[in-house]
């Protein structure tokens, strides 16, 4: 019978190191029998197993107060100022950081967020901002460094970030723990306040004549004198004292010239009657000054003279515009202006020559100031009678009558033709007319072809009768009316009013007739 220790020998049943490297001790139950052998927990941990490493059971241990492991606080939470807490010892990992202040926050496997009051009494940011006569602010007590310091009331000035602010403050003014607070002024001194950024740097001045000064109290003055060693007179009653020139306790001391008046004292030997009066209002001329109730040049656009009766200052509103008649109560008169009229007429709305500029006229239907803007251009003789308010007129043109790059410009004057424009609004339309009895014929633009109608066919030239013997038979009055009388042929009138008469024969008309004087008529003696 063979036994063998499978905890100490190497062999393929034996443990072979299995439990020592588990950190766990090897029993051999049997030595005679293989497989037998088993791993048993160490160090206080309970298990075991055969032939293999046993699963062991941890102990409870409170992870706050064990020492260092991979689970444990450690020193997480004393690190932070915290409390470690360990709700269960059989449990890993369980344990948590908890604030000692009054919020109790907590925060498992880690230091908590506590909530800090940065500027408590005790904290060194608190006494920062009391040490400079600020007060300390922490917007966020989880945030840390956020702390700041403002400015105490009644003092003024920008809060600044983890530093003492800048503080503006008149001491000499404002009531506070380190302002004069009336201590000079009820020791009859100035007060006086040369920076503002500091505290309790006020100081109390003596009054002339008095002679002192005292930083942050109320100041020992004296009245230097000559040395006399006589024997001091009896008290002399107070002097008058004007309240307004003097400085003094109960003097006005430029309270009334800081406000722009004037100080009155009515008696000299009383304390405390100066009375501040406001300055009699100077003399305006609202014509030429610029002022809310000024004319601001209200006459001049209207071509009118500004006149101010009462340049007292105490008489606003006042001023008039005049021109023919005074017009009161700060407005224009109602004057006549004719717009047309350039050396008399100002103010934009005036013709200023316009009309003239386009050769036309210029009408203002309403030439009082009260109308204004009315004038209008009105078109010349020789266009159709239009007008335009307040601008040039669209006149017509007679491209007869006018000369102009598209007119007429006697082109059938030249012809020997008239001319005739149909339309003067439209451009271009004149047209040359021929003489009578041709006037149907016409061209429009330019000089018409005018033909003559071909002369009638005449007789052959008629034989002459010589008249002059009979003419000089005929010497009397009766003779020559009766040969001109309605009874007479053709050819006796003709004779009769002394010209010659050429026929062509019984019962044929007579063409032409010459008078002495080379007239030419048919049918009948010359006119």
């Amino acid at each position: 019978v063979c036994e063998l220790d499978e905890c100490a020998a190497i062999c393929a049943s034996c443990a072979n190191a299995t439990c020592r490297d588990a950190g766990q001790r090897c029993v051999e139950g049997n030595a005679t029998v293989d497989f037998d052998w088993r791993c048993e927990c160490t160090g206080g941990h309970s298990g075991a197993a055969v032939a293999a490493a046993a699963a062991c059971d941890a102990p409870p241990r409170d992870e706050c107060a064990a020492p260092l492991c991979a689970s444990c606080a450690n020193t997480t939470c004393s690190a932070a100022g915290q409390a470690c807490v360990d709700p269960n010892a059989t449990v890993a990992g369980d344990w948590f950081c908890q604030c000692t202040t009054s919020a109790r926050e907590t925060a498992v496997g880690a230091a908590a967020a506590c909530a800090v009051d940065e500027c408590a009494p005790a904290s060194p940011s608190g006494g920062v901002c009391a040490a400079a006569g600020q007060v300390c602010v922490d917007p966020d007590p989880r945030r840390s460094g956020d702390w700041e310091c403002r400015c105490a009331v009644p003092a003024a000035g920008q809060a600044a970030a983890a530093a003492p602010a800048v503080c503006v403050l008149d001491e000499c003014a404002a009531q506070c723990p380190t302002c004069a607070n009336d201590v000079c002024a009820l020791a009859h001194q100035l007060c006086r306040d040369d920076n503002h950024t500091a505290a309790g740097d006020w100081t109390c001045v003596c009054v002339p004549p008095g002679v002192g000064a005292a930083v942050g109290a109320a100041a020992e003055c004296a009245t230097p004198r000559p040395l006399d060693i006589r024997p001091t007179p009896p008290p002399e009653p107070p002097a008058a004292v004007d309240e307004c020139t003097t400085m003094c306790g109960t003097c006005a001391n430029g309270a009334c010239a800081a406000a722009g008046q004037s100080c009155r004292d009515p008696d000299h030997n009383t304390a405390g009657d100066w009375a501040c009066e406001r300055a009699p209002a100077a003399d305006l001329d609202e014509c030429a000054a610029r002022c809310p109730s000024c004319e601001g040049g209200a006459c001049v656009a209207a071509g009118q003279v500004c006149h101010d009766a009462n340049t007292s200052g105490a008489s606003l509103g006042d001023w008039e515009c005049r021109c023919d008649a005074a017009a009161p109560g700060g407005g224009a008169a109602a004057c006549a202006m004719n717009e047309c009229d350039g050396a008399a007429c100002r103010g934009p709305s005036c013709e200023a020559g316009r009309c003239q500029n386009a050769g036309q006229q210029c009408r203002d239907r309403n030439p009082s100031v009260a109308s204004l803007g009315d004038w209008e251009c009105v078109c010349p003789g020789t266009a159709p009678a239009r007008s335009a308010v307040g601008g040039v007129a669209v006149c017509g043109v007679n491209e007869c009558a006018a000369a102009c790059p598209h007119c007429e410009n006697g082109a059938c004057a030249a012809a020997g033709q008239a001319c005739r424009d149909g339309d003067f609004n439209v451009s271009s339309d004149w047209e040359c007319v021929c003489a009578p009895p041709l006037a149907h014929v016409r061209a429009a633009g330019a000089p018409a072809v005018c033909e003559e109608a071909p002369l009638p066919e005449v007789a052959p030239p008629p034989t002459i009768i010589p008249v002059e013997k009979e003419l000089a038979q005929l010497a009397s009055a009766s003779a020559v009316a009766s040969l001109a009388g309605p009874a007479a042929g053709p050819a006796m009138r003709m004779m009769a009013a002394g010209g010659a008469c050429r026929g062509t024969g019984p019962g044929r008309e007579y063409p032409v007739a010459l008078h002495p004087l080379g007239w030419r008529v048919g049918g009948s003696h010359a006119a």
